[in-house]
C-alpha cells in the first residue's frame, strides 16, 4: 500500500457535476480502469480517497487535488493513463506523484473569472473591489442549528489583477480558503453581479491553483 497524490482538471460541462457524484465518478474510474485502490479492512469495507478543498457546483477547476491509496506495484504514469482511458469529457489526471503537505495547509485559492469583454465595466469591478465591502450571506451554523450569516468577502481578498484571455476580460483573484475559512467565489461573482446591476455577470469561473500561508503551491 502506498499514498498517492491525483491531480485532475475538470472543466466544460463537468463543472456541474456535484462534489458527491464526483467521488462516485472517480471510484467507478479506479475500478473500470485496474487501478488498484486500496480498501480499509473491518466490516464495511469502502475505498480510501480524499479531496482537498471541494468545489461549489458550476465551478471549473485546474490542477484540483485527490489522495488515495494505492496497493501494487503500478507505475504513476501508468495510473495516469489508465484513470484517463475511462474518465467522462471535463475530467482529466494530469498527474500522480507521492503527496507532500497536508490539506490543512491550504490557506488560499486562485481564481479567474471571465467576463465578455462587450460592455464589461473595469471601473465598477475596481471600485468594487476596492471598498473593503462586499458583503453576503452564507449558511453557517449557530448553537447547532444552520442559519444564514453575513460575511464580508472583501476582508478575504488577499490580491487580484485583471488581463485578457481571447474575448474575454479576465479577474485574476486571490481568495482565502481552506477549513478555517473558505471564501465562495459563486457568492463573490453573485455580489458582483448585483452591485453593478448585472454588468459584472461572469459567465464562467475557474480554480487554477490552491496555495498554503506563504503563497507555495499546495501539492
Amino acid at each position: 500500500m502506498r499514498n498517492l497524490r491525483i491531480r485532475f482538471d475538470k472543466t466544460g460541462r463537468a463543472k456541474y457535476v456535484s462534489h458527491l457524484d464526483l467521488n462516485r465518478c472517480m471510484l467507478r474510474a479506479f475500478r473500470r480502469s485496474g487501478v488498484p485502490i486500496w480498501y480499509t479492512e473491518g466490516f464495511n469495507p469502502h475505498p480510501y480517497m480524499t479531496f482537498a478543498l471541494p468545489l461549489p457546483l458550476g465551478v471549473e477547476s485546474e490542477q484540483d487535488v485527490m489522495d488515495v491509496r494505492i496497493d501494487g506495484e503500478m507505475e504513476n504514469d501508468e495510473i495516469v493513463s489508465r484513470l484517463n482511458a475511462v474518465l467522462p469529457e471535463g475530467l482529466r489526471v494530469t498527474d500522480a506523484a507521492e503527496p507532500w503537505g497536508k490539506p490543512d495547509e491550504i490557506a488560499a485559492a486562485q481564481y479567474s473569472f471571465f467576463f465578455d469583454g462587450e460592455g464589461f465595466a473595469e471601473a465598477a469591478l475596481k471600485e468594487i473591489l476596492d471598498s473593503g465591502e462586499i458583503l453576503c450571506e452564507k449558511m453557517g451554523k449557530k448553537n447547532g442549528r444552520k442559519v444564514m450569516k453575513q460575511m464580508n468577502l472583501a476582508e478575504h481578498i488577499r490580491g487580484y489583477a485583471l488581463g485578457r484571455e481571447g474575448d474575454y476580460n479576465v479577474l485574476y483573484i486571490k481568495l482565502s480558503a481552506g477549513n478555517k475559512v473558505n471564501a465562495n467565489p459563486v457568492l463573490l461573482s453573485d455580489a458582483l453581479s448585483a452591485r453593478s446591476g448585472g454588468r459584472l455577470r461572469a459567465v464562467n469561473i475557474r480554480r487554477t491553483a490552491l496555495l498554503t500561508e506563504n503563497n507555495v503551491a499546495f501539492s
